[in-house]
């Protein structure tokens, strides 16, 4: 599972094919390149240009690419030999050849038939290198029309034409023909993708690259390792970094809503503080305004402590169910307090409000109070209706002197 998760970030769901031919004395770029869409492989286009730079125009950048090399630069042999070594094979092909500055491709046909092919590697390297420049990176090569044996097992018909050749297959590849052009136009069903005969080669290098199979012989392995190794660092390092940039803005973001969570709330307790520093002064300010009023209450008290709290206790206790007090005003002010005046009282008067709810309570209620022997007469200064229940009262008593 992880092995997979590895090779999607490193290679994605597109996998390129580039042929590069010599068409008509004219070296030519093949395109094929397939997308994989759930678990099938879809042919997303196919073209044909004479220039790496608009190769690269079409493709994205960073693409991974297998390159086939089928120009006139690359040479092909075929040996019938019974020897299977690589070194044998390739020196009936091709004796006097230092291996050191060429790389070969060998694959294995019917009835001891081997089929060789020979390019310089500078000539390779270079051609690597100015896609490398365009930003299109080869992860494997292949030489001459050798590729077509990674798809031997995909086709029916049993003669293909690629650009240049014309292959023979049987159980295995029986003959390769070289010829300079082809010019009839042949169509092929590659397991389901449909591909005219010029894109053949191309097309076999992005399916062998998703595929990842390689049946042919060659001393190219240490640098195909080598190109697949870069690409795959190059891959990490980018995912890497569009990772750790993800990850950096997420943290950011984050960081950025937590100090405007904890900003916000700042604000509010500072806010909270204000208000409380506010109100914490109102309350002070309440507090020395009662407790004046207390030491003025206490000082209009002292005059009749003893017989205030009897006199509120005898109204209260014949108070009827149907009457709810409002105020119960014992010696109240003749006048507003002013500063630097005297304080006047109603001496020996009690004012008392509330609400009746039934007219007869409220009137044995009076005539009850009228008869204690400490009042001396009782006021109704206010008797009126707030609704067809419900009545407001004030009265007031006036007590025997002392």
């Amino acid at each position: 599972m992880l092995q997979k998760l590895v090779t999607y970030l490193i290679l994605g769901k597109h996998f390129c094919g580039i042929e590069i031919s010599t068409i008509d004395n004219k070296e030519t770029y093949l395109v094929s390149s397939l997308q994989k869409r759930k678990k099938e492989l879809e042919l997303n286009q196919q073209f044909e240009v004479e220039s790496i730079d608009l190769v690269s125009e079409k493709l994205p950048k960073k693409q991974h690419v297998f390159l086939v090399i089928n120009t006139s630069n690359v040479l092909f042999k075929k040996v019938t030999t019974s020897n299977t070594s690589q070194n044998a094979i390739f020196n009936a092909a091709f004796p006097n050849i230092n291996t050191k500055d060429f790389y070969y491709e060998i694959i294995s046909g019917n009835n001891n038939t081997n089929f060789i092919a020979l390019c310089r590697k500078n000539y390779v390297d270079d051609i690597i290198e100015a896609l490398k420049v365009k930003n299109i990176f080869v992860t494997s090569f292949s030489l001459g029309n050798n590729l077509i044996t990674e798809i031997t097992d995909f086709v029916t018909s049993k003669t293909i034409q690629s650009t240049n050749a014309e292959i023979t297959i049987t159980e295995k590849i029986t003959d390769v023909n070289i010829t300079n052009s082809i010019n009839k136009q042949e169509e092929y069903n590659i397991n389901g993708l449909l591909t005219l005969n010029k894109y053949i080669l191309s097309l076999s290098g992005a399916l062998t690259a998703f595929l990842n199979v390689n049946n042919r012989v060659s001393n190219s392995e240490e640098k195909t390792s080598s190109l697949f190794q870069d690409f795959k660092y190059l891959m990490l390092f980018k995912k890497g970094l569009q990772g750790a940039l993800i990850v950096f803005l997420v943290g950011l973001f984050l960081n950025f809503f937590l100090f405007n969570h904890y900003f916000n709330k700042v604000n509010e307790l500072q806010q909270t503080s204000q208000v409380n520093t506010v109100n914490k002064n109102a309350i002070l300010a309440l507090d020395k305004k009662l407790k004046k009023t207390e030491k003025l209450a206490t000082d209009i008290l002292k005059s009749n402590a003893s017989k205030s709290s009897f006199y509120v206790n005898e109204i209260i206790t014949g108070i009827p169910n149907s009457i709810l007090l409002s105020e119960l005003n014992y010696q109240p002010l003749q006048k507003r307090i002013k500063k630097d005046q005297n304080i006047l009282t109603q001496n020996n008067t009690i004012i008392i409000s509330g609400i009746s709810s039934q007219s007869d309570s409220f009137t044995n209620w009076v005539k009850l109070l009228e008869n204690n022997d400490w009042v001396h007469t009782v006021e109704i200064l206010d008797y009126s209706d707030t609704s067809t229940t419900r009545s407001e009262f004030s009265i007031k008593l006036n007590m025997s002197h002392e």
